[in-house]
């Protein structure tokens, strides 16, 4: 009679199966107990990232268009007062992005405000800490601030990826998007490779490298002068 159920071990060793019937989540044991009511609207696990490990546990409910965390035990861990929270697979622990009235902001999972509600949209990587960077959206524009407010990026740009702020934070260099093109820019935001790229991601050789595809989805690669190190005929690039 279900139409999702699935089993799960608890941090006890304790067989918990969530389930969902009727548009409705939540959680029984195998002896039919209920452990969390089946009243939630939506259910997303976290995925909280440590490093390279991952935990999982929380869960993102909600419930009448508000949302807050629970555990799989039903402590509530945030009160469901947010009007929305989103997660990437891997939440960088202990941070998630929430939105009151329809601006979002980034909250710890105590409810601390780590970024005011004040934007668009934001994107987080998975290195994301208190002195970290952010992408945000303003006026439908994206742009990379620290959470202490410097500006890194200014609001101009197409979309900021979570990705492109752990590939400044490896190489140094800004990989965004503007008209519908990519380009790199450096730390200052100099232009290091013009906007006329499709896509454009880092070698990973430590030489300045960069593996760029046209439209016809053929890939080459350039250096960071903008010369031609390999020409754009390849299927693909490793």
């Amino acid at each position: 009679e279900w139409s999702d159920a699935w089993a799960e071990y608890d941090k006890n060793g304790n067989t918990l199966v969530p389930l969902r019937r009727d548009g409705k989540s939540g959680v029984i044991n195998v002896k039919g107990e209920v452990i969390v009511p089946l009243v939630y609207d939506s259910w997303y696990e976290i995925h909280w990232s440590y490093g390279w490990d991952s935990y999982k546990n929380d869960v993102i409910v909600g419930k009448d268009g508000k949302y807050g965390i629970i555990s799989k035990q039903n402590d509530i861990l945030l009160p469901l007062e947010y009007s929305g929270i989103k997660s990437r697979s891997y939440a960088p622990y202990p941070y998630l992005i929430a939105a009151k009235d329809g601006l979002w902001g980034v909250i710890d999972c105590r409810g601390n405000v780590r970024v005011p509600f004040k934007y668009e949209d934001i994107n987080l990587s998975d290195n994301f800490s208190d002195d970290g960077l952010y992408a945000y959206k303003e006026n439908a524009f994206w742009g990379v601030k620290s959470t202490s407010g410097k500006e890194l990026l200014p609001c101009e740009y197409d979309i900021i990826h979570p990705f492109v702020i752990e590939y400044f934070v490896e190489t140094g260099y800004w990989y965004v998007s503007k008209d519908e093109k990519d380009g790199v820019l450096d730390a200052d935001g100099n232009i290091v490779i013009p906007f006329e790229y499709h896509r454009i991601s880092p070698a990973y050789s430590g030489y300045d490298l960069f593996v760029v595809e046209n439209r016809f989805g053929l890939y080459g690669v350039i250096n960071d002068k903008n010369e031609i190190i390999l020409p754009m005929e390849w299927n693909n690039i490793y």
